[in-house]
């Protein structure tokens, strides 16, 4: 859940619209403003990124290069 945690950080920190991006995305509205304690499965996860033009790795805490070399 930690990845779905940043995401809902990084929507409220940008002073995104949770609910436009569900509209648009169809991931629950509740689980991208923080009201449902649920994670994003892996494809709710690279829809939002795409969605935001965010690369997946910028929401690790390890580089891109690091998690294809398998550190």
């Amino acid at each position: 859940m930690e990845i779905t945690h940043r995401v809902v950080d990084y929507i409220q920190k940008h002073h995104l619209s949770a609910e436009e991006i569900a509209g648009k995305t169809g991931v629950a509205g509740e689980i991208l403003s923080g009201k449902v304690q649920r994670g994003l499965n892996a494809s709710e996860f690279l829809a939002i990124c795409s969605y935001l033009k965010v690369d997946p790795y910028d929401f690790y805490d390890r580089s891109s290069e690091e998690w294809r070399k398998g550190c």
